[in-house]
């Protein structure tokens, strides 16, 4: 009995030895299976991070050169007064395994409504600026705008592409060409300016400002029934202080710090009303011009001109031309005819002692006053130092406009007296002289 049970106690050990490596062996094999799957949802993540980082990469190559598109197109409006749509095209082939690049090509395509965009002077039709962040919402310009197709596509081999896929991008940004009209800004700088406010007077309130330097607000209040923007920082300086709105019915934001290089400004700027107040540290705001104002102001005395540059010259928009050539005074209208006997008697000409030049241009507003269609004045001259001296402007029947390359000098007072009138002068310099000058 103790043989039996002996051998019968051995049969039971090789049995339960017998479960415990089946059991083992199963075990292996799941923990194989799991290690497995653990293996490719790894794998899988990592290729799903590097497409997001690759993607990411490609969107950022698109966003370089569609600063590059911009830099650009300013470049060619500046040099120009035009540009040339097709040109902006981009195209980047990549090389494959290339970190820098993300491993995608890239193709920019431009289109507008036309192959060119020309600077003009003329009044095309313009457009209002509405959108509630646009810093220069409110105001009128000519728009025309440049759609850019961007494509992404893999740069992958076929052989690599069947393992690491890459997904194609297919982007739509839009840039625009605003022509803004200098007459849109109540103040406008093409520098640093400063304003210098009276502490005792009343709060003056403005319209539109912007400066494409530095703009600092001193010496009191300011308002501004519209944003106030500036290319370079905006500052405060001896007591001086700021208030913009977004339009002339909204509520007033005040400029809550003393200048935009304070850096508790970076973290205020797009929530001060809808971005009311802007400086050239939140945005690129600079903008420029196509012709500088002396290319503007040019005489129109030599052959038409052929390039869009010239196109620019603003004589083309006066209706009457006063050229003064040796003492002696031409003045036509715009289609080139004479002016009539009694309009010439507003123009003359006299020796002045405070004139380094001694001939002087005058313009008697009393003796023809401006009405529509003839509101509008070029005055030139072929010879050097001469001014043009505005007299009996003190009430004006209508809206005027002068635009001269000579210094201008007004006697008495100009749209003092009366309704106010839309006046707008461009010349090389303007200042006031009294009554004999």
């Amino acid at each position: 009995m103790v043989a039996r049970s002996g051998c019968t106690d051995f049969k039971l050990r090789r049995h339960e030895k017998g479960n415990t490596l089946a059991i083992l062996l199963g075990a292996v094999v799941i923990f194989g299976l799991i290690g497995g799957a653990l293996f490719e949802i790894a794998n899988g993540g990592r290729q799903r991070a590097l497409q997001t980082r690759y993607r990411d990469r490609a969107l950022g190559g698109v966003e370089f050169d569609l600063e590059t598109i911009r830099l650009s197109a300013t470049r060619q409006l500046e040099e120009q007064a035009w540009l040339e749509v097709a040109s902006l095209n981009i195209n980047q082939t990549r090389t494959e395994r290339s970190n820098e690049t993300g491993f995608y090509n890239l193709d920019l395509r431009a289109q507008a409504a036309g192959p060119q965009i020309f600077a003009t002077q003329t009044h095309n039709t313009a457009q209002p600026l509405s959108d509630p962040d646009d810093p220069f919402r409110g105001l009128a310009a000519v728009v025309d705008t440049i759609a850019v197709t961007a494509d992404a596509q893999s740069a992958l081999s076929s052989a690599t592409a069947s393992r690491f896929s890459l997904p194609s991008l297919a982007l739509t940004p839009q840039l625009s060409v605003r022509q803004i009209p200098a007459s849109e800004f109540t103040l406008f700088s093409a520098t640093t300016s400063t304003l210098q406010m009276t502490p005792a007077a009343a709060m003056p309130i403005v319209g539109r400002i912007h400066a494409e330097g530095d703009l600092v607000i001193s010496g009191g209040p300011l308002a501004s029934i519209y944003p106030v923007t500036a290319g370079g920082n905006i500052s405060l300086a001896n007591n001086g202080s700021l208030f913009a709105r977004s339009g002339p019915g909204e509520v007033a934001s005040t400029f809550p710090v003393q200048s935009t290089t304070d850096n508790n400004w970076l973290a205020m700027a797009r929530s001060v009303g809808h971005s009311t107040i802007l400086s050239g540290r939140d945005l690129p705001m600079n903008t420029f011009e196509a012709a500088k104002v002396t290319q503007m102001t040019a005489a129109a005395l030599n052959t038409a001109p052929t390039t869009p540059a010239a196109q620019q010259q603003l004589w083309r928009q006066c209706n009457r031309f006063v050229v003064e050539k040796r003492g002696r005074i031409t003045a036509t209208t715009s289609s080139g005819g004479e002016c009539s006997p009694q309009e010439k008697r507003a123009f003359s000409t006299y020796y002045s002692r405070h004139n380094p030049g001694g001939i002087v241009i005058v313009f008697d507003l009393s003796k023809e006053a401006p009405v529509n269609g003839r509101n509008s004045f070029y005055f030139a001259s072929s010879e050097p130092n001469r001014v043009v001296l505005l007299v009996n402007g003190s009430n004006l029947p209508g809206d005027l406009s002068i635009v001269t390359s000579l210094p201008l000098a007004i006697e008495g007072g100009l749209n003092i007296l009366g309704t106010p009138k839309a006046v707008s002068i461009t010349a090389q310099s303007v200042l006031g002289v009294p009554v004999g000058w």
